[in-house]
């Protein structure tokens, strides 16, 4: 994907001498300004697994590896469980999914 700031959140993982709050912040942009990048919320979750350099298998907490698969192809929607433990996990606010993504 192209969109601006995009990289934020790798950099943020380099540099040791920012407050945790400072993280937070800026991976919050950076998240909100990546999800308008995407068409599903499937596509968004793909991308934070790439940049983090995760598999599928790294979400077992949040659902079976099939519930997972059908999240990312776009064939199950997010639901709040989903989306609290997702948010948790990327280090990201929750808004990311609920703003441009309906919940079900």
């Amino acid at each position: 994907m192209g969109c601006q700031g995009s990289d934020l959140i790798a950099q943020l993982k380099e540099k040791n001498n920012l407050t945790n709050a400072e993280r937070n912040i800026i991976k919050d942009y950076d998240a909100r300004s990546i999800a308008d990048c995407f068409n599903n919320s499937g596509e968004l979750l793909k991308h934070l697994l790439d940049i983090n350099n995760m598999k599928q298998a790294s979400l077992k907490g949040l659902a079976s590896q099939g519930v997972v698969s059908e999240l990312i192809n776009g064939k199950r929607q997010l639901t709040l469980k989903h989306i609290i433990y997702l948010a948790e996990e990327f280090s990201v606010s929750p808004l990311i999914f609920l703003e441009k993504f309906k919940l079900k």
